[in-house]
Parts: structure tokens; C-alpha cells; sequence
């Protein structure tokens, strides 16, 4: 099954003082790395700069899509991007997974509730919940 990663990133102010012929050497850097990962079937989908217009839209400035045939292949794109020493200069959050369609992960959010009302969240997420819905926050636990 595919695994997805979803990168969002902001350059640091090390990237920002770098040159322009350290920055090409980085580049070719990763451009090296690139072979190797892409014969494990990883594929880049989309990368680019984040619409901050967008409503929710993150703090970071850029975004990576990248998707991967399988569990070991996904770890070595995580893997070889800290290698490359790609977060000495980019500030990232990295959101990875199995994908599914619609109804599959709608299934996986209805899951979450059911969960609880069965009683299968730990006790003080339990309490916690309860205090936001007495404080108003709604009755989370019909859902």
C-alpha cells in the first residue's frame, strides 16, 4: 500500500546566509541523493510555495508531496532528507502515512469517536474531554 509524506517547510537563517555557490553545491547534493531513492519507486507528486492566503494555512512557507510503494521506502526518503543535512537549513514538520480514499479515512475519524465512547481513550484524555464539553465546547462524545 502507498505511503505518502507531506513536508512543510521555512528556510532557516542558515539557508538565508548561505551564498549562491553553497547553495548550488547543496542542490547538487540532493540532486545526487535523488537516484538512489527514486529506484526504491519513491516519486515527488508536488512541491511548491504554500498559498498563505489560503484559509488555515500553515506557518511554513513551502510544501513537498511525495509518495512511496511502501513502509521501508518511505523511511529511506525521511532518512536520506536528514542526511542531506536538509534541516540544518529548512525548519520542516513532516506528516507521513498510509493513503486511503474518502470513505476509508472517514471511517478512520468515525473510529476515533467510537473509541472513546466505549471507553478506550485513557482516563485523563477521558477528563480532559469532559471539561471542554462542561465548559461549553459541545457534546463531543454524541459524534
Amino acid at each position: 500500500m502507498s505511503h505518502y509524506l507531506a513536508e512543510l517547510y521555512s528556510p532557516k537563517s542558515a539557508w538565508l546566509n548561505l551564498d549562491a555557490e553553497a547553495r548550488r553545491q547543496f542542490f547538487d547534493g540532493i540532486g545526487a541523493g535523488m537516484g538512489p531513492l527514486m529506484e526504491l519507486g519513491i516519486e515527488p507528486l508536488a512541491l511548491g510555495k504554500v498559498d498563505a492566503d489560503m484559509l488555515h494555512a500553515p506557518t511554513q512557507q513551502f510544501f513537498a508531496i511525495w509518495r512511496a510503494p511502501d513502509a521501508v521506502a518511505m523511511r529511506a526518503l525521511v532518512d536520506g532528507i536528514a542526511a542531506s543535512g536538509w534541516h540544518d537549513y529548512f525548519d520542516t514538520v513532516n506528516a507521513t502515512g498510509v493513503g486511503h480514499d474518502l470513505n476509508a479515512h472517514l471511517a478512520q475519524l468515525a473510529a476515533v469517536w467510537a473509541v472513546c465512547r466505549r471507553g478506550g481513550m485513557p482516563l485523563a484524555k477521558r477528563w480532559l474531554l469532559s471539561l471542554v464539553v462542561a465548559a461549553g465546547g459541545g457534546n463531543l462524545l454524541a459524534i
